[in-house]
């Protein structure tokens, strides 16, 4: 049986916009949320109707993201900047877990101690009974579920330039720019929960940014419309984007103009 997982569980996490769950960077807290469609299958011998119900499944599974938060949390000690997929492989039979473990080939997030410590975890689920062909629980029914978790930090870039003026800067160039710096931007936030200030940095930040030739020339904060309250923490942000390399703007032909300026106004969002 195939379906879809549960929507995302907003667990403590840092987060650039839609993607999926966010960004996982070292130390800020991490957001677990699922991912990818998951698949369940239950037989038993002679039957091929078996099936594990979604609802029921997700239910037994929800009490436990938070635990599996914390393996994720203890184990950025040793990698601070590990985020991913974990696809969970659970055995279940009788309303008991029989067989867990994760699949590393499949797994993008590879930190060995979050994934020793997640099975742990999901050997303490308490699974719901297949169904046979007859829709009812059947305690001598064995399902086996593939289900996938992301780990993740919650800085959410993705919905882009609220606008931009002067010369023509590619949207989804920008875009992606903001999005393969995320790490810079989980650092201050991991800065931000050293100093016991993660609330304070969590929110919308606004920024103005002047980019000439790709490089930025000026930043600043859109007050108005910004809601992170920690001064240091929008210092270090504004600091992490004056380093970014932008792509060049367009001229009126569409060719690349290294003296060409832009003003970009971007959003962030911060999930505490």
């Amino acid at each position: 049986m195939s379906f879809r997982p549960l929507a995302r569980i907003a667990l403590p996490l840092l987060a650039v916009a839609p993607f999926l769950g966010g960004v996982a960077v070292a130390g800020p807290k991490p957001s677990t949320s699922t991912s990818a469609p998951a698949s369940a299958s239950a037989k038993a011998p002679g039957d091929s109707g078996g099936k594990l119900n979604r609802e029921e499944f997700e239910a037994a599974l929800r009490p436990h993201l938070k635990d599996m938060n914390d393996c994720y949390r203890k184990a950025l000690k040793k990698d601070a900047i590990a985020e991913g997929d974990v696809i969970l492989v659970i055995e279940a039979q009788g309303g008991k877990v029989t067989k867990a473990e994760t699949d590393h080939a499949v797994s993008t997030m590879k930190l060995e101690d979050a994934h020793k410590c997640i099975v742990a975890v999901i050997k303490k689920m308490k699974p719901p009974m297949a169904k046979n062909a007859d829709g009812k629980h059947d305690p001598k029914i064995k399902a086996t579920v593939r289900y996938p978790v992301e780990f993740t930090l919650g800085i959410d870039v993705g919905s882009g330039p609220s606008k931009s003026s002067g010369a023509k800067l590619d949207h989804d160039k920008v875009k992606n720019t903001f999005f393969v710096n995320k790490l810079e931007f989980g650092r201050c936030i991991l800065d931000a929960r050293k100093a016991m200030k993660g609330e304070k940095a969590a929110g919308k930040l606004v920024l103005k940014i002047n980019v000439t030739g790709g490089a930025v020339t000026t930043t600043e904060v859109v007050t108005p419309d910004t809601t992170v309250e920690d001064k240091e923490f929008k210092d270090c942000v504004l600091d992490a984007v004056k380093r970014i390399k932008f792509p060049l703007a367009k001229d009126a032909k569409g060719n690349d103009d290294p003296k060409a300026s832009t003003l970009i106004t971007y959003p962030m969002e911060f999930t505490p």
